[in-house]
């Protein structure tokens, strides 16, 4: 008798929040996936601006590219903690804004303005900020983790779900 009442109520309820967890880790994972494709087109566009920045400067361009590819690598292998530590001693967003730096310093010694490299590295400098803000937007949300409660009461209903499915049949048993 308690189990014909008991059991359809907790499967709506784990059903429901089975359903829940999946929406959540759902959302979040297509969340990662759209910050990492903005991230990863913005890189595309920020590494051809600064081969054209530096395309008279071989040293410089290998040095920009070199930027790229470690982002890259970042992007591919490391975890967010790697990630997070990796933007503290050697962030790759940052030595790119260290070159654009650098070229407009010289650019301004040697003519004493920017010329027309000025609008592409303002316009790289504009592409790094917006290359931070989504590395931080994907960083924060690979951050987002669903609470312990959360998976706590996933396996209190799981485990009810079981015992009332062990006693409803237990009368069935036959024992020799």
């Amino acid at each position: 008798e308690i189990t014909s009442k008991f059991a359809p109520g907790i499967s709506i309820l784990y059903g429901t929040f089975v359903s829940l967890t999946l929406s959540i880790l759902y959302t979040r994972q297509r969340d990662i996936q759209g910050n990492i494709a903005l991230e990863c087109s913005y890189l595309v566009l920020m590494t051809r601006n600064l081969l054209s920045v530096f395309k008279y400067n071989r040293e410089k361009a290998i040095e920009a590219g070199q930027c790229a590819a470690d982002q890259i690598r970042t992007l591919v292998r490391s975890s967010r903690g790697a990630e997070l530590m990796l933007l503290m001693y050697s962030d790759p967003y940052a030595r790119m804004l260290e070159l654009i730096e650098t070229q407009e310093e010289d650019l301004f010694l040697e003519m004493g303005s920017l010329g027309r490299s000025g609008n592409l590295l303002a316009s790289s400098r504009e592409i790094l900020r917006d290359l931070n803000k989504f590395r931080a937007n994907r960083l924060s949300d690979e951050a987002l983790a669903l609470p312990p409660t959360h998976f706590l009461i996933l396996n209190i209903l799981t485990i009810l779900i079981l015992a009332s499915y062990t006693i409803s049949i237990l009368p069935t048993v036959d024992v020799h």
